[in-house]
């Protein structure tokens, strides 16, 4: 503004360097408060992502898809990696390491890929610290020496501080989205009334000055609906720019989740009589098979009213993910459920369920515990399932679009979690995909 206020001081006359449209008098300068003000959130927000070290590398698990090192001919996956030697080995190649005496000595750690970039330059130990102070990475003699006065926590926490960091600044930067997205919605319809009245006005006044003046058209209206037009479409470019860092934000958080997917199968001790599981486990359908309910029903372990069944492992700490593929079906429900889940009888839909489930019906998602709440609108054909025990948090995804869908936090875990699947009573398959190499169909 400075700038162009200092080019009309000495100029005859006022002119825009951007349209050369010339001004009788000196028009008065505004800052566009709306842009302005996003530019400096979004500005904000990039100073504090993560700069020094790559948190997603960082947290991997532990012998994900890490070969031994030394295998020649079919690698094996390795059970063990060193930090001297900066190898992974299978139990056939660690053996020198518990019997030699020189290899004794060495430090062996859970397998992890990548051992050479995570090996201190200077002292050649692991990388387990980082320094606040110096956004530093850090192996335990360089915590001990010239950073022994520094703020120094351990890597996973130093990685969850700013991990919650960002989901607090993404939650704002969220907030504000919709807040301005519901101004540009205000100040579309404004600009749409005024479109359509300055419309009038020009039809009007074209057809006075075409009778009066041979058909001269006012340039300040054609000016007016010029400028509307351009302030629109600037408009609509900085939502859209807004809206893509969203996609991506989505994508990355995915991404980050999909790192602790596990393999889980059905229990087929758990399932309700008229359920059919498949012969791998990993699917499960309703079966028409009344005659069969009554030799089933004094198990103790599966569902007599709900068309449920659970997985056949359970969890009670760290994070967990896994998928489910229900294609086309019109109705199912999913999530997680504790220990103590009623088998017997019927299952109110309530906090006191001990389910954490989403479900699902022509379109229209709702939590299991409430009824009739809609949480989330349209069709997904694969779930992806998050759970952060100890963090008291399960997240639900739509994994083709990586949209969130909803997500249960501060919740208080005070017994082990089986995942839940339930494809209510419609005559379509419902299959369960518990791994990413599954495929479903319905």
């Amino acid at each position: 503004m400075l700038c162009i206020e200092t080019y009309w001081k000495d100029a005859q006359v006022c002119r825009c360097p951007v349209c050369n449209h010339a001004f009788e008098r000196r028009p008065d300068l505004k800052v566009n408060t709306f842009i302005s003000e996003l530019a400096s959130n979004v500005l904000s927000l990039k100073a504090k992502d993560f700069d020094t070290w790559s948190a997603h590398s960082l947290q991997a698990s532990p012998g994900a898809g890490v070969l031994c090192g030394i295998c020649t001919d079919t690698p094996q996956e390795a059970i063990k990696s060193c930090v001297e030697c900066q190898t992974s080995y299978c139990d056939v190649h660690l053996a020198p390491h518990h019997l030699a005496p020189g290899l004794k000595k060495h430090t062996l750690i859970e397998p992890v890929a990548s051992l050479e970039g995570r090996i201190c330059e200077e002292h050649n130990k692991l990388l387990m610290w980082f320094c606040r102070d110096d956004s530093a990475l850090l192996c335990d003699v360089c915590s001990s020496s010239r950073h022994k006065e520094h703020s120094v926590v351990p890597v996973e926490r130093a990685y969850d501080e700013k991990k919650n960091l960002l989901e607090h600044t993404e939650g704002k930067v969220q907030r504000m989205i919709q807040e301005r997205l519901q101004n540009v919605v205000k100040v579309k319809e404004s600009v749409k009334l005024s479109k359509t009245e300055t419309e009038k006005v020009t039809a009007s006044g074209q057809k006075t000055v075409e009778q009066e003046a041979g058909g001269v058209i006012s340039e300040s209206l054609k000016n007016s609906v010029s400028q509307l037009r351009t302030t629109l479409n600037k408009m609509n470019t900085d939502i859209q720019k807004l809206c893509d860092r969203s996609d991506v934000s989505n994508k990355a958080t995915l991404r980050y989740m999909q790192q602790y997917e596990v393999n889980v199968l059905l229990d087929p001790d758990t399932a309700h009589p008229l359920l059919m599981i498949s012969d791998d486990l990993k699917q499960v359908r309703y079966s028409m098979r009344s005659g069969w309910l009554a030799n089933q029903i004094s198990n103790p372990s599966m569902f007599t009213e709900h068309l449920a069944v659970l997985g056949n492992r359970s969890f009670s700490s760290r994070k967990f993910y896994f998928e489910v593929y229900v294609g086309q079906k019109t109705e199912w429900c999913l999530g997680m459920a504790a220990a103590s889940v009623q088998r017997r009888g019927s299952l109110s839909r309530d906090s006191r369920s001990g389910l954490w489930a989403m479900w699902f019906l022509e379109n229209k998602f709702e939590t299991f515990n409430s009824p009739d709440e809609l949480v989330h609108f349209g069709k997904v054909e694969r779930i992806g399932v998050f759970v952060d025990y100890d963090r008291g948090q399960i997240s639900f995804w739509d994994t083709e679009a990586a949209t969130l869908i909803y997500s249960f936090t501060e919740c208080f875990f005070t017994e082990e979690l089986y995942p839940y699947f339930n494809p209510l009573l419609r005559i379509f398959s419902f299959c369960a995909t518990l791994h990413a190499d599954s495929s479903i169909s319905p």
